[in-house]
């Protein structure tokens, strides 16, 4: 399409601003990183483990985000006729501290899954926080973004939350430019999934192990064990909190709160832009944790398809553990229903 000289300098000042906007996004981001690194560098002892909230470093930096699920079983030499068909799913969830740099990922099987959405992103990062946060008294996350997931009122009303109930003074969420989200979770992702492309998976143990073993930064712990067993809770964070929404969220990329300022949070449109917006989001704050939301867990259909398609290329060892043969007269139950459920 043919465009005037005018139109064709407003497209490329617009181009100018967003390259403009990504570099400078990236150049604080690093920035961010540097004061973590500074601020972890006066106590060497300290790593990611449990530790009471506001008696850590004065500041820590977290970045999060999903990558590309694992299947299996796998072989790196696949069997050919197991390429047309869907083996079972492991989702990966990373939380990075790129001032150590260590990453935690969480390893989603596909019987303890809830969603994608809001609730479990939210779950995974508070679960993160808890056991393996540095008890900072100065959060700051960087994350993509993905409105679903990131950015919108629950991730908000979230670390809002935190800072009320004491667990942080200050915390500031910063997202990336669109198109410019490369950060440091995609380099501990890279190396666990170069190292689960050469290696044979045959169960979720094995994932496991190869993620635990792909660098000296990554570590793993289960969402679910196997068999379904939760062993990281998913909350109803959508329901438990009562906020009050941010019309037009999406055109914001930098959103700060402290302690000192409960249930108010302040907006950017980008990281350094002079301009701010104060919003009263939360005026009601529930010190309690929300009710846990149950998975669906495989669905009679999906497990009949894996025993009959994908149990053959399961070693021996793992056949019943992976793909069990469900019995005859098994009908659908409560647990396997489409919908995960809230436990009351």
């Amino acid at each position: 399409m043919n465009h005037g000289e005018e139109k064709k300098a407003q497209l490329i000042e617009a181009q100018r601003k967003h390259l403009e906007a990504a570099s400078n996004a990236r150049e604080y981001m690093n920035q961010c990183i540097n004061l973590a690194r500074k601020s972890l560098s006066v106590d060497s002892s300290i790593k990611l483990q449990n530790v009471k909230p506001l008696t850590g470093p004065a500041i820590a930096h977290y970045g999060f985000d999903f990558a590309q699920q694992l299947h299996y079983p796998y072989d790196p030499q696949q069997p050919g006729p197991i390429y047309f068909k869907t083996p079972q799913k492991c989702g990966l969830f990373g939380v990075c501290c790129a001032a150590f740099p260590m990453q935690v990922n969480y390893l989603i099987d596909e019987a303890c899954a809830t969603s994608k959405g809001a609730n479990a992103v939210v779950s995974y990062h508070h679960h993160f926080l808890e056991y393996y946060g540095l008890g900072e008294k100065k959060l700051i996350l960087h994350a993509d973004n993905c409105s679903g997931q990131n950015k919108n009122n629950i991730m908000i009303g979230y670390l809002l939350w935190r800072c009320a109930t004491g667990r942080n003074e200050e915390i500031e969420m910063n997202f990336l430019i669109a198109g410019h989200t490369k950060f440091p979770c995609d380099l501990h992702f890279g190396y666990l999934k170069k190292k689960t492309r050469r290696t044979k998976l045959s169960s979720l143990g094995d994932i496991e192990q190869a993620v635990n073993t792909s660098a000296k930064g990554n570590m793993c712990p289960l969402v679910g064990k196997q068999d379904g067993t939760m062993v990281v809770p998913v909350y109803d964070w959508a329901n438990f909190l009562e906020v009050k929404k941010i019309v037009g969220i999406k055109r914001y990329h930098q959103f700060s709160m402290t302690m000192n300022k409960v249930g108010v949070v302040t907006m950017k449109v980008l990281c350094d832009s002079k301009v701010k917006l104060d919003h009263v989001m939360m005026t009601t704050i529930k010190e309690e944790l929300p009710q846990l939301i149950l998975p669906a867990g495989l669905s009679l259909q999906r497990r009949k398809y894996l025993a009959k398609e994908i149990r053959e290329f399961c070693p021996p060892s793992t056949r019943d553990l992976v793909c069990p043969i469900p019995e005859e007269d098994e009908e659908e139950t409560e647990c396997a229903a489409k919908r995960p459920r809230v436990m009351r």
